[in-house]
């Protein structure tokens, strides 16, 4: 029953942070004052989100010239502040997306807390992915330790790997006419 809790409260701690990764992406939206079908506008949106503000060069003619001019220039404006909020939220959805393995790995690795350890790896891992070297926390675990915990985070990302190449091949096969409705 508590695991279950634990499931329901992450669940519903996923879903708060899509809803405010969304709202905040429409804020971006409305910050831009972007006209266009929604391919058009998601496409600059998740450049900007991909690859930074300097990225919206490629699409000045979409955007007016204020506008344009407002958000190339300064870091207080609101497409910044928008885009903080945006990184902000995004890392919060990181770290609990990794915080059950992560802490379910240093306590089968009998790697006890100290210092804040499990959280800044969390950090870390939520910052960098599975296959960091984890820098921020080198000096705080013995060699052995986290070599361990490296390997042990690397199968994550693996198993991560194969569940994503199931799902692909599994939408791909769904996608292909059988043998029986073409005839053959």
């Amino acid at each position: 029953m508590t695991a279950s809790l634990d499931s329901m409260e992450v669940s519903s701690k996923r879903i708060a942070a899509e809803n405010d990764l969304q709202e905040i992406i429409k804020k971006i939206t409305d910050v831009l004052e972007l006209d266009g079908d929604d391919e058009e506008l998601n496409e600059i949106v998740n450049c900007l989100l991909e690859n930074g503000r300097q990225s919206l060069t490629k699409y000045e003619e979409s955007i007016t010239p204020r506008i344009y001019k407002e958000i190339m220039i300064g870091y207080d404006n609101q497409l910044v502040l928008s885009l903080n909020k945006y990184f902000e939220k995004l890392f919060q959805a990181l770290r609990e997306y990794f915080r059950s393995n992560v802490f379910s790995s240093l306590k089968e690795l009998k790697i006890r807390e100290r210092k804040n350890l499990y959280e800044s790896i969390l950090d870390s891992v939520a910052e960098y992915g599975w296959l960091t070297d984890l820098k921020s926390v080198k000096d705080n675990l013995a060699q052995k330790s986290l070599k361990l915990l490296l390997e042990k985070l690397s199968s994550f990302y693996q198993r991560q790997q194969v569940q994503e190449n199931d799902c692909l091949k599994a939408t791909e096969m769904s996608l292909t006419p059988s043998e029986e409705s073409t005839g053959n």
